[in-house]
């Protein structure tokens, strides 16, 4: 058995998936269970490429390392995927348990909408005289979207009363769509209707807090209604009338589900329906099942510790922000971020980690796609480990050991939280924190957290693509473009430095001076193609003779000056034989109606001097052309 179920879920839905998870780890706890949940924070409103990126921490898992897969179904914000974990799963023989949604092959856990959602609508008619209903649906087509919308035009149906077509909306469970449907039906020829139902509570709020903004008060102008029975909706003022589902009932059962499948893998439980119930509040006009007020006192108790917490981890995202784009380099970051978690990791706990594609960072190709391939499929560097409040070296992870370098302890259950990190739709990592850690039970933290990594990873690319670009323009600005040596701008930038250095350190500095002896015969009398060729190969026999260290320097048209630091006399002759030699051997092979010679001439500082290196650079051109001009004299009388 691998002890570890893996759970897909989506974190805007997090306050629904740690009620949920409570329950499951009760449960896989009777069974010695890990619990990995793979977290995305994919929205419908997310550009298509973004989307994608977050849907692909589902990738991460390789599924034939779980006993079981539970799928929060209908919170992914895509079906397909959610489908297509179903199937994967199936086809490798491993039980699926679906929230939500009803999967073929899945053994199944349905929410009860008719029941709750009835209610409330009844509730809106009897008790409150509503006739119009202005319905805002989550996504077209979506299973508990349609299943909430159905209950409520059956209910209004039941009393003789219609849901017309025109005041049925979808918001896509988020906020701005909201608000526009507020504003589109409160402008409209109908007017504000009696009451406006939402499917979830997210949608609730948005509708709550845009008819304040527009001058109505909810609970009096107008009513509007939830679903879910979230935290934030019964803090609002007024807390929303809603429906309630038992979210930790919901995550228990699909354990124990998934623990008989494991046992019997042919069982096929039947499907399990979660009863919702009406929550009534103040929303609608009511008091409220509840004590609100008792309820908003005891926030407000904790308010300013909210207030602190939050203020501190805004504080600690702008620092790594900060830390992360201004690194020069990958080991560089690396270093500054370990020295970070090992003083201050009270938010992320005690066990987190950052796994990163180091090429996204190293292979710095202007496009993403070339520069890390695949999904998760590369080694992943293990960027930061931090385990048992201890930053530990660990080696890369890989598909099969996604949390690095953890070993399951019988009878210690562990859950493990995965979130991407990534540009576009190309991923480049995952953070992973536990359920100790306060990120995740502070809002929506976690996503915002992860968020600041993201991006500033994003911007130490940017950064390190530029700094390579301008290095690059940088060497372009300092070369010959014709040898590839340094060229005269460069000579006050690398030579004088290197001068001034070997003088503090009482070392002796070689300047040599090279120039091509009958450059202008060779250019006039054969052509300036030949006369290039003729660089070339003293350019050659150059870089052939010199150290790395030393510093040649296309000095002017057929001119070279080569700076050797910590030199000799012993070294600049075998410097100016090895120059010749490689020459002569050019000359040897017979493929030009002409020789190749230099004349070359050098000197040695002297660091008890006070001589600048201009000074120098003249009396090495001094001593070349006395060569020259004594090789001319030579090669006249030879002529004669």
């Amino acid at each position: 058995m691998k002890k570890r179920i893996a759970v897909f879920a989506n974190g805007w839905s997090n306050e629904i998936l740690l009620q949920a998870l409570s329950g499951m780890k009760e449960s896989a706890a009777l069974s010695d269970h890990d619990i990995y949940v793979f977290l995305s924070y994919a929205t419908f409103a997310d550009r298509k490429d973004v989307k994608r990126g977050e849907l692909n921490i589902y990738k991460l898992s390789n599924l034939e390392d779980y006993d079981g897969v539970i799928i929060f179904s209908n919170f992914l914000n895509s079906d397909e995927t959610a489908v297509k974990i179903a199937i994967a799963a199936q086809n490798k023989g491993i039980p699926v348990v679906s929230i939500g949604m009803d999967i073929e092959g899945t053994s199944y856990i349905g929410i009860n909408n008719d029941i709750g959602m009835r209610a409330l609508v009844k509730h809106l008619i009897d008790v409150h005289g509503v006739k119009r209903i202005v319905f805002i649906g989550g996504s077209r087509g979506h299973v508990d979207s349609a299943a909430r919308l159905s209950a409520v035009r059956d209910e209004m149906e039941s009393h003789g009363l219609k849901l017309d077509q025109e005041d049925i909306y979808f918001a896509n469970w988020s906020n701005s769509p909201t608000v526009e449907v507020i504003n589109e039906t409160v402008n409209s020829e109908k007017g504000i209707p009696d009451a406006y139902v939402c499917a979830n509570d997210i949608m609730a709020l948005a509708a709550c807090s845009q008819l304040f903004r527009l001058g109505f008060e909810v609970g009096k102008d107008v009513i509007v209604t939830g679903f879910d029975h979230i935290t934030s909706g019964q803090l609002y003022f007024p807390s929303i009338t809603t429906v309630s589902l038992n979210y930790e009932l919901i995550g228990k059962t699909a354990v124990n589900i998934l623990k008989e499948r494991m046992e019997n893998p042919k069982a096929y439980p039947e499907p399990y329906f979660i009863e919702s119930q009406p929550v009534i509040a103040e929303s609608c006009g009511c008091s409220g099942q509840i004590d609100y007020r008792k309820v908003r006192d005891e926030y407000c108790k904790q308010a300013y510790h909210n207030i602190i917490n939050t203020n501190y981890i805004d504080g600690i995202e702008r620092l790594l922000f900060i830390m992360i784009s201004s690194a020069t380099d990958y080991d560089s970051l690396k270093a500054s971020l370990e020295k970070h978690y090992s003083e201050a990791h009270r938010y992320e706990g005690d066990e987190f980690y950052i796994n990163v594609n180091r090429s996204y960072l190293e292979a710095l190709d202007s496009e993403v796609g070339t520069a890390i391939s695949g999904v998760y499929e590369d080694k992943i560097d293990t960027l930061i480990s931090l385990v048992d409040g201890r930053i530990v070296q660990l080696p890369p992870a890989d598909r099969d050991s996604i949390v690095p370098g953890y070993v399951k302890r019988d009878g210690e259950q562990k859950v493990f939280f995965f979130v991407p990190l990534h540009e576009g739709e190309s991923n480049f990592g995952y953070t992973i924190v536990t359920d100790k850690s306060i990120l995740l039970k502070n809002g929506y933290s976690l996503f915002y957290y992860n968020e600041k990594i993201r991006h500033a990873m994003l911007q130490l690319r940017t950064n390190l693509r530029l700094n390579a670009v301008n290095s690059e323009l940088t060497e372009l600005y300092d070369k010959d473009p014709m040898t590839g040596l340094f060229n005269r701008f460069c000579y006050e930038k690398k030579a004088v430095p290197l001068f001034e250095k070997s003088h503090a350190d009482h070392t002796r500095l070689m300047i040599m001076f090279i120039d091509i002896n009958y450059m202008k015969m060779i250019n006039d009398r054969f052509g300036h193609i030949q006369g290039d060729n003729a660089i070339h190969k003293v350019t050659e026999a150059i870089k052939n003779s010199i150290e790395e260290t030393w510093l040649p320097i296309r000095f002017g048209g057929d001119e070279f000056v080569v700076i050797a630091p910590d030199s000799s006399e012993e070294k600049a002759q075998n410097v100016r034989t090895s120059i010749m030699s490689y020459l002569d051997k050019v000359n040897a092979d017979g493929e030009r109606p002409y020789n190749i010679s230099i004349s070359c001439g050098f000197v040695l500082t002297d660091p008890e001097k006070q001589d600048t290196l201009q000074d120098y650079v003249k009396e090495a051109d001094r001593l070349m052309y006395e060569i020259k001009k004594k090789r001319h004299e030579k090669d006249s009388e030879i002529k004669q």
